[in-house]
């Protein structure tokens, strides 16, 4: 009896207690690494150097992280309210305490999906880990294998299939995150821009959706550069048609990128830097212009002469 009382309680013990073994770096696990990567992300408290410096560990333990943390990205189940309020109250506390920022189940599954950007993972690695995810019957999950997709990395021309095949669905988040990770492959999903087009040609929603498929498309098409030409007067028709001016500003440096000549649409942002109203959202088409790269370099003095202004959101 005395043996099997042993057994029971070792048993026991190894059922609460035991950890799977998980990746480590600097001798802290992948674990500890997401968590100061939530705590120090914008979901939370902002702090750059300890992002960078969270962000930094998990691109040293590389591939050995991405399958904790696509089972963190998958684990999309909504944390009870009992255990977000605990960790609000916790997180109240005065930090003169020592006590670490908490941090809830939802914001590690955000984070887990934004941390395999860090790696970019190979297409040989993730693609077989997301297939039966991608062919899931659950939107919500499909939905979070065709954002992961854009966090491709070498090989990831091989992700355009599925990503094209997601465009034609008829969850309308699911087209729009298509979009999204195609334009995060960029050039390497050139092959999907046939796809692309077809979603500009398609009948407007009329619903007015806050990002329309159409905008993401165009956007996307920007990113993979000149091969995109063939849309390039579909995505000029869509700029001009345009009335939300933060939109515009994405729109033509959409332009820009797959052709260099666009001069109209290199226009409207630097006008857009000195003249907008209101004038706190100028720092917008600052921005813009810095995601144009070397093709902006004719706005450098406009640029320079903005940080002799009083404003500071542009500054």
């Amino acid at each position: 009896m005395l043996a099997a009382f042993v057994l029971l309680t070792a048993a026991g013990g190894c059922f609460f207690f035991w950890q799977p073994a998980e990746p480590e770096y600097a001798g802290k696990r992948v674990s500890y690494w997401l968590k100061e990567y939530c705590r120090s992300g914008q979901r939370m408290a902002w702090d750059a150097s300890r992002h960078e410096e969270a962000g930094a560990a998990l691109r040293q333990i590389g591939t050995n992280a991405v399958p904790y943390l696509l089972d963190e990205a998958f684990d999309t189940r909504p944390s009870s309210g009992g255990r977000k309020d605990l960790c609000r109250l916790l997180n109240r506390l005065p930090r003169s305490w020592g006590l670490p920022i908490f941090v809830d189940p939802e914001t590690m599954s955000s984070e887990g999906a934004e941390a395999l950007k860090e790696i970019k993972p190979p297409a040989s690695q993730l693609l077989p880990l997301l297939e039966q995810h991608l062919k899931s019957t659950d939107r919500m999950e499909r939905r979070t294998a065709v954002y992961l997709l854009g966090c491709t990395g070498d090989g990831a021309a091989q992700a355009v299939p599925w990503l094209c095949s997601a465009l034609k669905r008829p969850d309308y988040w699911e087209r729009v995150m298509a979009a999204q990770s195609l334009g995060w492959i960029g050039p390497n999903a050139r092959a999907a821009v046939p796809a692309l087009i077809e979603v500009l040609q398609s009948p407007p929603d009329t619903n007015r959706p806050p990002v329309h498929p159409a905008s993401s498309a165009a956007v996307a098409l920007g990113a993979i550069g000149s091969a995109a030409a063939p849309a390039l007067p579909l995505v000029q028709g869509l700029f001009e048609r345009e009335t939300n001016w933060n939109s515009r500003c994405g729109l033509a440096v959409a332009l820009c990128h797959i052709d260099a000549g666009q001069t109209n649409a290199f226009a409207f942002l630097t006008n857009s830097l000195a003249t907008h109203e209101p004038a706190n959202d100028r720092w917008i088409a600052a921005s813009q212009l810095g995601n144009l790269g070397p093709n902006a370099k004719a706005a450098v003095p406009l640029l320079l002469a903005a940080l002799d202004g009083t404003n500071d959101m542009l500054f």
